[in-house]
């Protein structure tokens, strides 16, 4: 075999080789939907798969969990303060997750947990807070809401938007001492009065299989521990002593960007200074 010939074989031979060990053609992944974006004034925070904050940082900063339960349904733990804010909420559900059907728990009476109230039960929410909260938002007028809004300073930016919000009454309570478990196909979701704390009324909401509690504005996330107007300081560190007894994984507070555990200790110890 002349020169030219045999270089001719090995390059054959050479090129063979290459295919037979080649890595096989595999089609690209389909690119994942992209979620919508997260509308102004709202930051979404995910803290596991299905569980969301949306965390609005003024004038208040504070927090609605999400939670996509098992059944396809959606649970909102706390309403968002004002309705403007609460038909932005609205429209980045319906763009997220499509139709679904959709449960509110409201943790206490203020205005942060109540102000979307209205608005979510004419959408068709089912909207659930204690009796003992419902009766407190009965008392209320919206004289008292625009006492709220100057008491706490609201910038002015934000006034008309609390003016505008209607106080609506829940449309399911239970009794604060009984609590009240829901089921979500499989999963249960616990709501229960651990005692007077922030305020008399408030609840927590407990997600078992998550190891999630939302403790409310009785769990302080900075170095204050908020408006004393109607807080119990007596009760508050047992209240916070049975929220650590569920040993939960995370938790969510009523205000800041804060979701882990030891917001519990760190609660207890701003009761301890203010005694």
């Amino acid at each position: 075999m002349d020169a030219s010939r045999l270089a001719a074989f090995f390059t054959t031979l050479l090129v063979l080789s290459a295919c037979a060990h080649a890595e096989p053609h595999v089609a690209a992944a389909p690119r994942a939907e992209q979620a919508p974006a997260v509308p102004a004034p709202f930051t979404l925070f995910e803290l596991a798969p299905g569980t969301y904050v949306l965390h609005e940082a003024e004038p208040w900063a504070t927090n609605v969990l999400l939670v996509e339960m098992p059944d396809d349904s959606l649970v909102l733990v706390n309403a968002p303060a004002t309705e403007a804010s609460t038909r932005v909420l609205l429209g980045y559900l319906e763009a997220r997750f499509g139709q679904r059907r959709l449960t509110v728990i409201n943790s206490h009476h203020h205005i942060d947990s109540v102000g979307g109230n209205a608005l979510l039960l004419e959408r068709g929410a089912e909207v659930i807070a204690s009796a003992q909260t419902a009766a407190l938002i009965a008392s209320d007028t919206p004289a008292d809401i625009v006492h709220i809004v100057r008491d706490q300073l609201v910038p002015p930016q934000f006034e008309p938007d609390f003016e505008q919000t209607r106080l609506a009454q829940p449309s399911r309570t239970f009794e604060a001492a009984a609590g009240l478990t829901l089921r979500f196909g499989a999963e249960e979701v616990r709501i229960f009065h651990p005692g007077a704390a922030h305020s008399i009324d408030n609840v927590v909401v407990f997600f078992p299989s998550r190891a999630l509690l939302f403790g409310g504005c009785m769990v302080r996330s900075g170095d204050s521990l908020g408006p004393a107007d109607g807080a119990d300081y007596a009760q508050w560190p047992s209240a916070i002593a049975r929220l650590q007894s569920l040993q939960p994984a995370l938790v969510v507070p009523g205000h800041g960007a804060r979701f882990d555990a030891q917001q519990l200790d760190g609660t207890l110890a701003l009761l301890r200074a203010a005694r």
